[in-house]
């Protein structure tokens, strides 16, 4: 069974998962995925760094997230750029690990889920919403943004009503930790009837 998480920035979408990894899920990380495709020399950075410049790179040749984050959330063009390298990178390390871990129950935590063509992978979807200032909030915190910035990559993802059409089982994570946990494990209790 291959279940996909998915959601906007900031909505809790980490907390999700890590329900799922608790009731016995093993877990595929997007984000790990992706640092994985990001690292030093790798074919992803060096198609990254001809399409953005060298200034999207550190000294040591690492990429510098921040600068390039910079650069694609606040160009629609360029965010699309982006993806579309990106991605094709990211479906195919995903889809090796999915392999890897035939006949398990498997959580791919992905944000970009759809964009990435993941959708077609899962059994069922689950989506994370949550208001928009409860997310401005997170992430001002979480990564230390200031509201114009973490309001851009708000705005360069897909909204709440593209979740509610498109997922399976949805979230809405306003409240407490432990209202997010319960609603968590009965979207799992369903699940794996």
């Amino acid at each position: 069974m291959i279940v996909g998480l998915t959601g906007g920035t900031g909505t809790g979408k980490t907390s999700v998962a890590r329900v799922f990894y608790e009731n016995g899920f093993e877990v595929i990380d997007y984000d790990k995925i992706t640092r994985e495709i990001y690292i030093k020399g790798s074919s992803c950075l060096n198609e990254l760094a001809e399409n953005f410049g060298k200034e999207i790179l550190t000294p040591d040749g690492d990429l510098n997230r921040k600068k390039l984050g910079s650069i694609v959330f606040a160009s629609k063009e360029k965010l699309e750029i982006l993806n579309n390298i990106v991605y094709k990178y990211i479906l195919a390390h995903t889809k090796e690990k999915i392999e890897e871990a035939a006949d398990k129950k498997l959580l791919l935590d992905a944000p970009t889920l759809f964009e990435a063509g993941l959708d077609g992978e899962c059994d069922y979807i689950v989506g994370v919403i949550a208001d928009k200032e409860k997310r401005l909030e997170r992430i001002c915190q979480r990564d230390g943004l200031n509201k114009e910035d973490a309001l851009n990559r708000i705005n360069s993802q897909k909204n709440d009503e593209f979740y509610i059409e498109n997922c399976d089982f949805l979230i809405k994570n306003n409240g407490s930790e432990e209202m997010l946990f319960y609603e968590a494990q009965k979207i799992i209790r369903s699940i794996c009837k």
